[in-house]
């Protein structure tokens, strides 16, 4: 009995550590970005928003007073999409304030991040 105990208990522990969800139970959406190339202060991809998404956006992840259509992708790759002016299409969350502990230069304001959860190319 307590084997049978044990094995279910490993067995659970093994599948609530090895499952990953990257929405973290966050609301998310997709949008249609392009993107800006790699900021030089914080060192994160950066993408704006088309006009039309912007209110969308903002209802999602939150609001800013400057530079309201553009924003930091905290787990974009930066290996695949590192051009400027890709068209991308992104499901985005708010990040966490764990996921936000990262340190800029202070070069300015940076974007306000996003969480990327999937991303790919759109022509």
């Amino acid at each position: 009995m307590k084997k049978n105990l044990l094995f279910f208990l490993l067995i659970g522990l093994y599948t609530a550590c090895t499952e990953s969800d990257p929405t973290m139970g966050l609301p998310t959406d997709v949008f249609e970005v392009t993107t800006w190339g790699i900021d030089g202060d914080c060192g994160f991809m950066v993408f704006t928003f088309d006009v039309n998404d912007v209110e969308r956006m903002e209802e999602l992840v939150g609001s800013t007073a400057i530079r309201r259509n553009q924003r930091m992708g905290l787990s974009l790759d930066r290996n695949r999409f590192a051009e400027e002016n890709l068209r991308l299409r992104v499901r985005i969350r708010k990040p966490l304030e764990s996921e936000l502990g990262f340190a800029c230069n202070t070069r300015g304001i940076p974007p306000r991040p996003v969480v990327v959860v999937s991303a790919q190319r759109i022509n």
